[in-house]
C-alpha cells in the first residue's frame, strides 16, 4: 500500500504549505521543518539544509519536493490507496 496525503485528494491548492510558497517574494526565505526555502532572483526555489540542496524551476516542483521531504512530519493525515 502507498500512503498519500489528504491534499492529493483535495488538491494541493488547498494546502497551506503550497499557499505559503506561492506568496513568497524574490529573496524571501521560508523555514519549513529544518529546511530553508528561498525564492531566488531568477524566480527559482532553492531548498536546502545541512544535508540537502536542490533548485526547483517551478512552484509545483518545489511543492512536490518539499512534500516528499517533510510530508510525514507536517501533515500527519494519510489515506491508504
Amino acid at each position: 500500500m502507498e500512503q498519500i496525503s489528504i491534499y492529493e485528494i483535495l488538491g494541493y491548492t488547498d494546502d497551506p504549505i503550497f499557499n505559503k510558497l506561492k506568496k513568497m517574494k524574490v529573496n524571501e526565505v521560508l523555514e519549513l521543518n529544518g529546511f530553508s526555502v528561498e525564492r531566488t532572483q531568477n524566480d527559482w526555489f532553492e531548498i536546502k539544509n545541512n544535508e540537502f540542496h536542490e533548485l526547483c524551476s517551478s512552484l509545483e516542483n518545489c511543492y512536490k519536493t518539499i512534500q516528499n521531504l517533510i510530508c510525514p512530519i507536517i501533515k500527519g493525515f494519510y489515506f491508504y490507496a
